[in-house]
């Protein structure tokens, strides 16, 4: 399979083409049961306003694996509900932050995005019928998360990523937001479109505190 037609034919072409980059392949398993728009769906059953997914929660939007392999994927992207606490954390530019020891921040059109050598995040608010509840108070924080396996850190080791790799990662994450948006109807309100704008944020030199 190619990398235009994994999870479930949501990646654009520029995450296509950064799953080439940070897998070095050009074909892929057949589709795995995974699917974003499976995932909105089991997810949404699960929101509460306000609240954080607890981890059992958490939904496979998209396995991507190397054919004929059943083992570790090369990427794995996963969806949940975040509360306030850690859209705070991952907005947080100061050198404290731990997640600033590895990663970088980015604004993706006014949403907050991560991303590291092995892993990326991204979180967009969204008010959806399919989100009992929501509403322009109180819309859903989801976020949308990347895990590189094995086989990617491989190739690309985390110690010694380049801003091409994150931004791969963030590619990735991105189209996947985008589906899921898309699917509960609040793109818009998303701030998220087909295509993403990246905007890195400089680190502050202050303390998180």
């Amino acid at each position: 399979m190619s990398a235009i037609k994994l999870c479930d034919g949501t990646l654009s072409e520029r995450a296509a083409s950064a799953v080439g980059f940070l897998t070095g392949q050009k074909t892929y398993a057949a589709q795995d049961p995974d699917s974003p728009d499976k995932a909105a769906d089991a997810l949404a059953t699960s929101y509460v306003p306000g609240t954080a997914s607890a981890p059992d929660e958490s939904r496979h939007a998209c396995s991507i694996q190397k054919a004929g392999s059943v083992g570790e994927p090369y990427l794995q992207i996963n969806v949940q509900f975040a509360d306030e606490a850690d859209a705070d954390e991952a907005a947080d530019t100061s050198a404290g932050n731990r997640r600033n020891l590895e990663g970088l921040q980015y604004l993706d059109q006014g949403n907050t995005a991560l991303a590291s050598g092995r892993f990326a995040e991204l979180y967009f608010k969204c008010v959806s019928p399919e989100l009992k509840s929501s509403s322009e108070t109180t819309p859903a924080l989801v976020a949308v998360t990347l895990e590189s396996g094995a086989g990617v850190r491989a190739l690309h080791p985390p110690e010694k990523a380049t801003e091409e790799v994150r931004e791969a990662n963030l590619a990735v994450v991105h189209s996947v937001a985008y589906r899921i948006a898309r699917h509960w109807n609040c793109a818009d309100e998303a701030k998220l479109s087909a295509t993403a704008v990246l905007k890195r944020v400089p680190v502050s030199a202050s303390s998180s505190g």
